[in-house]
């Protein structure tokens, strides 16, 4: 019998200590959209080279093998009205892309970014039984959002690889997630400056590129350097209301806020405070002006060109 692969399963849990798993359990599960892009075994293959005597293709060897995962989830918070500091479960990811977490009690839940002590994840993907494993994990996240869909995390993360093998899934009741809203007017405001811009879509790199280290003395992912970026396509304001194109001529700085949802359990705000906005060349959008923004999010006194608050 061939494997179902509408039958995949995801739990990521935070390590205590880097690379030993700490045993995701059902209440770990990542609620994913779309096809999840697994390779269970990617490596640096190399040619052998030898000279004997043999005409055609020689062997290879597998340098540095590890694991990758490609994995999407709906941008929402914890759900829970009356429990605003639920953490949401896409966290573990997030944590392991160079984020620290701070719950406020009965308020809520931010994430900022951090330049030391970075955290890992275990996660354990399974398909109809097919069971691998990725201890170490460590990636980047890219946030999107387009007008009437529900924005999402992408999440590319890599990790050191465990055997493939036959297990089943964990059993068990999945724990309540929050159903993502759609991106609209009734839901959504995006702010640059202080003034309410119209966005039809926006996206924000966390700007991580995660290595794999496999040499003499150490053998794990590496997350050490930090650009983060975006793009938002706008409808373009009013000249004497915000004149973009002078202002980005300008090579200033100025706050972007994006917050997504309305009601208590189900906001997620996204704070940028320092960001350079570079114009692009005026655009058609359906018959109305419009304008692609490059985002360069900056510090503005440490770790903080992002905070992602949900509550």
């Amino acid at each position: 019998m061939p494997y179902d692969y509408d039958e995949y399963l995801i739990l990521a849990k935070t390590e205590e200590t880097e690379g030993t798993d700490p045993t995701p359990a059902i209440g770990d599960a990542v609620l994913c959209v779309g096809s999840p892009q697994w390779n269970p075994l990617a490596a640096n293959w190399g040619d052998r080279e030898l000279v004997d005597g043999l005409a055609g293709a020689k062997k290879q060897f597998s340098g540095a093998p590890h694991a990758t995962i490609g994995l999407s989830v709906e941008l929402a918070a914890g759900g829970d009205d009356a429990a605003l500091d639920t953490v949401p479960h896409w966290a573990a990811l997030l944590l392991a892309c160079g984020f620290a977490q701070t719950v406020t009690a009965d308020t809520k839940v931010d994430f900022a970014p951090v330049s030391a002590d970075y955290g890992s994840v275990a996660i354990h993907p399974n398909i109809d039984g097919v069971d691998g494993r990725l201890l170490g994990a460590r990636g980047n996240a890219v946030i999107e959002g387009r007008a009437g869909q529900v924005p999402r995390i992408n999440f590319q993360m890599m990790g050191l690889r465990q055997a493939v093998a036959a297990a089943a899934q964990i059993t068990g009741s999945l724990p309540a997630f929050a159903e993502g809203l759609p991106v609209g007017a009734a839901e959504t405001t995006i702010t640059i400056g202080g003034e309410a811009m119209r966005v039809s879509e926006f996206s924000i790199d966390c700007g991580r590129r995660p290595s794999f280290d496999d040499m003499a003395g150490h053998r794990g992912v590496r997350i050490n350097r930090r650009r983060m970026s975006g793009r938002i396509s706008l409808d373009l304001p009013t000249i004497g209301t915000k004149n973009l194109v002078e202002e980005a001529a300008a090579a200033g700085t100025q706050a972007i806020v994006i917050t997504h949802g309305t009601s208590g359990g189900d906001i997620v705000e996204i704070t940028m405070p320092a960001v350079q906005i570079k114009t692009g060349q005026f655009t058609d959008r359906d018959g109305v002006l419009a304008m692609p923004l490059d985002l360069q999010i900056t510090p503005s006194s440490g770790d903080d060109e992002i905070t992602i608050t949900t509550k």
